[in-house]
């Protein structure tokens, strides 16, 4: 049996070579998108606290040298109403596409997100600006003779 140690893998003597699949890394890139959006409250707030961001699913598909993407995020906006800390929450959801010439259908996509967020609020309104950045490798699986 063959045993994998970080980047080394050891095969026990074999009279004929081994046939192993192995995942090579294909294509890498980086991409950052700026979405616009905008949140009403249920009332208008004293100040906003806090808005906190977390990632629920995202999805990834490579068609012709582009990399399509869906991502579901949930945001919790934390404000101030009558001296209390009230909680609103809201779903977002972004797309867009990222060209990778390198890229073929098919291929794994592993992707490494990040979510900043600026906002400014006007009564009940919240305008925000989403940064998602997102860090790509296209992985390709291929079979290797030991």
């Amino acid at each position: 049996m063959a045993k994998c140690t970080g980047n080394f893998i050891r095969v026990p003597p074999a009279p004929e070579p081994l046939e192993v699949r192995l995942p090579v890394v294909v294509a890498k890139k980086e991409a950052s998108f700026l979405f616009a959006q905008e949140k009403n409250l249920p009332e208008i707030p004293e100040g906003i606290k806090k808005i906190e961001t977390s990632l629920q699913s995202s999805k990834f598909v490579v068609i012709k040298g582009y990399v399509i993407f869906e991502i579901t995020a949930s945001q919790d906006v934390y404000y101030i109403f009558r001296d209390m800390v009230k909680l609103f929450t809201a779903p977002c959801f972004f797309t867009g596409s990222v060209p990778v010439p390198e890229a073929r259908e098919g291929m794994e996509v592993i992707p490494r997100i990040s979510v900043g967020i600026y906002y400014t609020n006007s009564g009940a309104r919240i305008s925000e600006q989403v940064l998602i950045s997102i860090g790509l490798q296209c992985i390709e699986y291929r079979n290797v003779f030991i």
